[in-house]
């Protein structure tokens, strides 16, 4: 049996005034994130690599100093959107037109519920305003495997 152990880059972002540690936000390779720049460009996407000095998003480079605010994402959002609420409201109107009533009531029941449904995973964390309220750190995580 033998034991690897590789260094990753996490980023946390946690508030300058802080009060518990229950408030930080780890965010590592894989994550879905959205940024916004100095510059006031911005981006949403998966975290290919954190580096010291920058992060790189869907194949592009990103200086960490020129973050202005991030936010965490959750992926698979637009699924479950497009699952619940486009899908029933194409299947209502088709309902509609075609006179059958109880179909499109079904569908419409159906759109409410996933919307009642959603609302916690769909919920997107808010963005961080990293150059007042929020620090953002960059740091090693030990990761092990057997």
């Amino acid at each position: 049996m033998s034991v690897t152990s590789n260094a990753q880059k996490i980023i946390t972002l946690s508030p300058r005034e802080q009060k518990s540690s229950k408030h930080k936000i780890a965010i590592s390779e894989g994550n879905r994130v959205k940024c916004r720049f100095t510059d006031g460009s911005k981006i949403v996407g998966d975290i290919d690599k954190i580096m010291d000095d920058s992060i790189q998003i869907n194949g592009k480079k990103f200086a960490i100093e020129d973050i202005k605010s991030m936010a965490k994402r959750k992926k698979g959002v637009t699924t479950l959107l497009f699952g619940t609420q486009i899908v029933p409201a194409v299947a209502g109107a088709i309902s509609v037109a075609a006179g059958n009533l109880p179909v499109a009531v079904g569908c419409l029941a159906i759109q409410v519920v996933g919307s009642i449904l959603l609302v916690t995973p769909a919920h997107e964390y808010a963005m961080r305003n990293i150059k007042y309220k929020w620090a953002l750190e960059v740091h090693d995580s030990l990761i092990k495997k057997y």
